[in-house]
């Protein structure tokens, strides 16, 4: 965990400009600016785009709205895993996003068969009172708000699901990956590299997704990224392709 600089700003214009933010912002701190609610309270100068605008302006770090109290908002500004150790470990990255997603169907579908549902509706049947559950090999679970908790008695590897995408299970929550990262066997170098293991992990899916690596899906009550396997390469041998049902009579 980093410690706060926390930095008054009795207006917008008195934000510290990027290069003291880069300053301040360390391996070690984080900076917090406080702004009186008034300060944020006209159209041109909304918290978001005041998060936005530090974004753009300082791009080694995650800047984010941090809540506030009575008396102030607060915009935290937190340097995060550069982009260069991120690009350099992309490879592990997105197979360990793989490994998760197959890890997640196999337990969730293991789950829904001791709790005697499809796997599409294993959240309901976890809502209705299969909340902690032994599934052999050493793994058990344990339910929490839309998710579930699998963890390996004997490894230690926890594998926490997001159960709320009916039959997908491989949805990335930045902590949970970072948690998969840090106790699954093999991955531990890449799980050593986030300090920060919300926003470090959010940082890396973040790349990932923006070079095209995951799957964006929408569920009724969420949504969020995901890593699939690769498509197959062509058949050189067949003379033409086509979709799946393309040539379906209709």
């Amino acid at each position: 965990m980093t410690a706060p600089l926390r930095v008054t700003c009795p207006t917008v214009g008195d934000t510290p400009p990027a290069h003291q933010l880069r300053v301040w912002a360390t391996d070690d701190r984080h900076v917090v600016l406080r702004f009186p609610p008034d300060a944020l309270a006209g159209p041109a100068h909304t918290k978001a785009s005041v998060v936005a605008r530090l974004a753009a302006a300082v791009p080694e770090c995650r800047v984010f709205d941090s809540g506030g109290d009575r008396t102030h908002e607060w915009v935290t500004v937190l340097r995060v895993i550069p982009t260069a150790v991120v690009t350099a470990n992309a490879a592990g990255f997105l197979a360990a996003a793989r490994l998760f997603r197959r890890t997640a169907v196999s337990l969730a579908h293991r789950l829904a068969e001791r709790a005697g549902a499809r796997p599409a509706h294993v959240l309901d049947a976890v809502l209705a009172g299969h909340r902690e559950v032994e599934l052999g090999d050493g793994w058990e679970s344990g339910h929490h708000g839309l998710g579930t908790r699998f963890e390996n008695r004997v490894t230690g590897q926890v594998v926490d699901v997001r159960l709320n995408f009916g039959a997908e299970f491989g949805v990335l929550d930045p902590y949970f990956f970072a948690l998969f990262l840090k106790t699954t066997p093999g991955l531990n170098p890449l799980g050593r590299l986030l300090r920060d293991d919300f926003h470090d992990a959010a940082r890396v899916l973040d790349i990932l997704a923006a070079d095209g690596h995951l799957t964006w899906v929408e569920g009724p009550l969420g949504c969020g990224w995901v890593c699939r396997e690769p498509e197959p390469a062509p058949d050189p041998s067949s003379p033409c392709q086509a979709p799946p049902g393309y040539w379906d009579e209709s």
